[in-house]
């Protein structure tokens, strides 16, 4: 049984699908680090994040390569419901979290007498499918330095600060730019020698020229 309020998310997620959700789902309350499906499992329902944060990775030539993380309103679990039937990988919490668990059967039943559901499904997994071939074209045509530079303008851009921290563990960050750590690490120090950012310790960054990171997440791919 749901018991959050499902009306904090309604300027982002669709009346249909809150109405299922508050109908057939169930409250999880998972600890970072928590795995919530994992990729070759048998799917068993959509993941609607109420709170907290999901990354959802998949493992490639030995590492981990992000496909997509999800903040409140996401979903989780659409393309394995309406494939073959398993999550094609894997999701984990990168923050204390809270999601709205909403059985497969109960999903199916709802998409036979309710058509709007299913429009709005297949909506989000057309989304879905766009963005992850957006990243895709990014780690295709762009550097790790560019891919790392963009990186830190996005975040700049969504926090409005000159001053912060990666948002993740170098490890993660790697996964999110889909490259390895040694190359994150490498690539922070040639930011920091070109004086775009400066350290600040703890893992904190202060973007000591933000026209000039915004130039080098701009430029064209090296040949």
């Amino acid at each position: 049984m749901v018991n959050v309020d499902l009306k904090l998310l309604e300027p982002t997620v669709p009346t249909p699908l809150l109405a299922l959700a508050a109908r057939e789902g169930r409250t999880l309350r998972v600890p970072a680090g928590a795995q919530l499906f994992r990729a070759g499992d048998a799917v068993t329902g959509l993941h609607l994040l109420v709170d907290g944060a999901v990354r959802v990775t998949r493992a490639s030539a030995g590492r981990a390569v992000t496909v997509h993380s999800e903040r409140p309103g996401g979903l989780l679990g659409e393309i394995a419901l309406f494939t073959d039937g398993s999550y094609p990988a894997t999701a984990v919490a990168i923050e204390p979290s809270v999601l709205c668990f909403i059985p497969a059967a109960s999903v199916r039943r709802a998409l036979g007498a309710e058509p709007e559901l299913a429009d709005l499904l297949l909506r989000r997994m057309a989304a879905r499918a766009r963005g992850v071939i957006a990243r895709l074209d990014r780690m295709a045509h762009l550097t790790v330095l560019q891919r790392l530079a963009l990186y830190l303008v996005e975040r700049h851009d969504a926090t409005r600060t000159r001053t912060m921290s990666l948002g993740m563990t170098q490890v993660a960050l790697a996964e999110e730019l889909g490259t390895v750590k040694e190359l994150v690490v490498r690539e922070l120090r040639t930011l920091r020698e070109l004086g775009l950012i400066e350290p600040l310790g703890g893992g904190r960054y202060r973007l000591a020229d933000l026209t000039g990171l915004r130039m080098v997440a701009g430029e064209r791919r090296r040949r």
